[in-house]
């Protein structure tokens, strides 16, 4: 099978290609993991607009229309818009769409269709057009209307952003980014910064999370935890001062002659969860405290 793409890059002879051009990218797949044979189009299809809603970089998913399929649910297609963050930190607007098409018994495509509205140019519809005549598709593409929902967000930009780790959802200040340097997967330890960096005192976030299996949580069960994780010579375990509903939660502070970490161990669902922010010689500040406090606010179980 030909695959048609904007612009190829050579990947020789291969089951799956990719293109970009005047603000175009074309991926397309064939007999892929991601579309089984014997698998429903309209199956394969809401597994790949998943794909792309959660994909990196995602800031916000503007709209997308159902699924649309067959009688024989051997052809489904749908589109909608993102919000991507761009290198600068700004929002920008992302029309696309997906076709998941079974050929023959032996053969089945999937392409991924994507336009940045901020990278086209006078080539574009013509792309476009040849994209809709080759796959027999129509790609709604409006860069007025696309574009807009990057310049409202852009235009008052929220001051929070949703994350995901360790099974977690939650909201974070929106320049942080996870630190990979100070982070250990292994040992369930995420630490974010602003841009990425955890380094600045003052300006850093802890989240630390472990299965507990179906064990029921007391507050002295959950005491007993922290003094086991943690020296009681330099811990502090005190009642919660905020509101949780996901279950038991205590507020924790362990401090030395130059560190002090402040946060809250709580547990939801089966999870023991520290979240935590530190600083150096200094009590922690109420802007920190109120970014752990939103953490745990918006915190959800995936």
């Amino acid at each position: 099978m030909i695959a048609y793409l904007p612009s190829a890059v050579d990947m020789g002879t291969s089951s799956y290609a990719f293109g970009y051009e005047s603000g175009v990218a074309v991926e397309v797949d064939v007999n892929g993991y991601n579309y089984d044979k014997g698998e429903y189009a309209d199956v394969a299809a809401e597994n790949l607009k998943e794909e792309i809603i959660d994909s990196y970089g995602t800031i916000d998913s503007i709209y997308d229309t159902a699924i649309t399929k067959d009688e024989n649910r051997e052809t489904s297609t749908f589109d909608g818009v993102i919000l991507r963050e761009d290198y600068m930190g700004n929002a920008q607007a992302v029309y696309y769409f997906g076709l998941a098409k079974e050929i023959d018994k032996d053969k089945r495509i999937l392409v991924r269709i994507e336009i940045e509205a901020d990278r086209t140019n006078k080539l574009t519809n013509q792309i476009i057009e040849e994209l809709e005549k080759y796959y027999e598709i129509d790609i709604n593409f409006n860069q007025e209307e696309v574009n807009k929902y990057a310049e409202v967000y852009n235009a008052n930009p929220p001051t929070t952003r949703k994350t995901s780790v360790l099974g977690l959802t939650f909201e974070i200040p929106r320049r942080y980014d996870i630190d990979y340097k100070t982070s250990s997967i292994v040992n369930n330890t995420y630490v974010f910064g602003p841009d990425g960096d955890s380094t600045t005192p003052g300006q850093v976030l802890m989240v630390v999370a472990s299965d507990i299996g179906n064990v029921k949580i007391t507050k002295e069960y959950l005491k007993m935890a922290i003094e086991e994780m943690y020296d009681t010579d330099i811990v502090k375990i005190t009642e919660a001062d905020i509101e949780f509903n996901g279950g038991e939660i205590m507020k924790i502070s362990m401090g030395t002659d130059l560190i002090v970490i402040d946060g809250y161990v709580l547990t939801k669902e089966n999870k023991l969860i520290l979240v935590a922010t530190m600083s150096i010689l200094d009590k922690v500040s109420d802007e920190q405290m109120a970014m752990i406090h939103q953490v745990i606010q918006t915190l959800t179980i995936e």
